[in-house]
């Protein structure tokens, strides 16, 4: 209900005044500081007997409780300066609940993510232990949380941008776990997830499209608080985002962030001919948006310097390639004169 409570109707970010409303009352009731007692009731005992990536599977109940208790404390703080201020108060216990994968990372966003200084001043150690708990569980919305950290108020954070290419890409380790290998065969579109080096899964995206993809979607929000493995549709919409994180690390012209993921295109999935592929197929029109922006991200709104030249993909997603008879007046009898492709 907390939570509920704290959450646009319309799913949205914008703040209506319901919203505001319950944010406040929290914070005038305590409840800010009474989730977070809980939540170190909760989680500080079993650190004596459980190491802090486990608790997951050792207590699933205690880390589900904590967890719901963490996404009313990042729903609270979101666009609330005031109840952002109470919570950094408390940065020092959420450090150590990173580890657990109880949202503790969500919450530190939501916190510092108003404050530039205070988004500069995160501590090495957030990004270190994020990305360990990313390797356990790929799931979209961490990609989308570490996303809000490379820039604020739509300005590129460059050390939070440099930080991340160090963490998430420069080590091949930590990019075989965390990056799904693209595959190109003719028309059909494949992520492959790896494990200890081989292939692990292969997911066929022409075939999820097959389902429709608003039952995708549908799937997608009802595996939100899967603990588990992730589905195929999980892991696609997880590339998606982590496709998106690579347009925000070069974000501002971050020349170490490009030319790593240059460096690694191919490995990666955003060399020019794999971006290009995936426009050109049957896509969710999430991925087809995100492979346009980085394909101008990375190789067509630069430094022209030295810099090779690349056509324009087209943004335009075609719907129907059906050839539809057009009638024309013609001087002499009003009859058919030509024949047009319809895109729709």
């Amino acid at each position: 209900f907390l939570s509920k409570s704290c959450t646009p109707l319309d799913g949205t970010a914008d703040q209506d005044e319901d919203v505001v409303e319950s944010q406040d009352m929290l914070r005038d009731m305590r409840g800010l500081e009474t989730i977070m007692e809980i939540e170190q009731l909760l989680l500080g005992p079993l650190f004596a007997t459980v190491a802090p990536h486990q608790i997951r599977t050792a207590a699933p109940h205690v880390h589900a409780v904590a967890k719901a208790l963490y996404g009313v404390v990042r729903k609270a703080c979101a666009s609330n300066p005031a109840n952002q201020a109470i919570l950094r108060e408390y940065i020092p216990q959420m450090t150590s609940h990173l580890p657990c994968d109880v949202g503790a990372f969500d919450a530190n966003v939501q916190v510092y993510s108003s404050s530039r200084q205070l988004l500069e001043a995160l501590d090495n150690d957030v990004f270190r232990i994020q990305v360990e708990a990313m390797r356990t569980a790929r799931r979209a919305g961490s990609v989308a949380l570490v996303i809000e950290t490379c820039s604020c108020h739509a300005v590129p954070v460059s050390i939070n941008q440099d930080r991340w290419v160090r963490y998430l890409l420069a080590d091949n380790q930590v990019t075989e776990d965390l990056i799904l290998d693209t595959e190109v065969k003719g028309t059909s579109i494949f992520l492959c997830s790896r494990k200890h080096g081989q292939h692990s899964r292969r997911i066929d995206i022409g075939a999820l499209m097959r389902r429709g993809e608003a039952k995708l979607q549908q799937e997608l929000s009802e595996g939100e608080w899967n603990t588990g493995i992730a589905s195929d549709v999980e892991l696609l919409y997880y590339h998606v985002e982590m496709l998106r994180l690579f347009e925000n690390l070069v974000l501002g012209g971050n020349v170490k962030a490009r030319a790593v993921l240059l460096r690694n295109a191919e490995r990666f999935g955003v060399s020019f001919q794999q971006l290009l592929a995936i426009t050109k197929a049957d896509v969710p029109m999430a991925m087809h948006a995100q492979c346009v922006r980085l394909l101008s991200a990375l190789y067509i709104d630069v430094e022209t310097t030295n810099q090779r030249s690349y056509a324009v993909p087209n943004t335009t997603r075609v719907w129907s390639t059906s050839r539809t008879r057009v009638f024309q007046d013609s001087p002499d009898s009003g009859v058919i004169t030509s024949e047009a492709d319809s895109h729709s």
